[in-house]
C-alpha cells in the first residue's frame, strides 16, 4: 500500500513537471507596412522559449529581421541590437506573434 502511495506521488510530480516544459517556437515574420508609395517590408524569424500569452524580454531567444524600404535594407539580429519588451503589448499563441502598437 505504501509503495502505491509513493508511486502515485511520483506520477503526479512527473506530470506536473512535464506540463511545465516548454519547447522553443520559431515564428516567421513577413509583413508590409504602409501604402504602396511609402511602404517598408519586414522578413525574418523570431525564436521564443515557447511561452504563450504575454511575452517578456527573457522569452525572446533570438531574432533576425530584415527591414527594407525602397533600396535601403537593414538587418536586425539579437547579436547586434538589443530587444527590450515592456508592458503587455507583445503576446504569442502557439502559431502567431502579436504586437499591439
Amino acid at each position: 500500500m505504501r509503495n502505491r502511495f509513493l508511486l502515485g506521488i511520483v506520477t503526479v510530480v512527473c506530470s506536473l513537471f512535464a506540463s511545465q516544459v516548454k519547447a522553443d517556437l520559431v515564428y516567421s515574420v513577413t509583413d508590409i507596412v504602409g501604402n504602396s508609395s511609402n511602404a517598408f517590408s519586414l522578413a525574418g524569424t523570431i525564436t521564443t522559449d515557447g511561452a504563450i500569452g504575454t511575452l517578456a524580454t527573457a522569452d525572446i531567444l533570438s531574432y533576425s529581421i530584415l527591414v527594407t524600404f525602397g533600396s535601403n535594407a537593414q538587418l536586425f539580429t539579437n547579436s547586434d541590437s538589443a530587444l527590450t519588451v515592456s508592458g503587455n503589448a507583445f503576446t504569442a499563441s502557439s502559431s502567431e506573434l502579436f504586437y499591439d502598437f
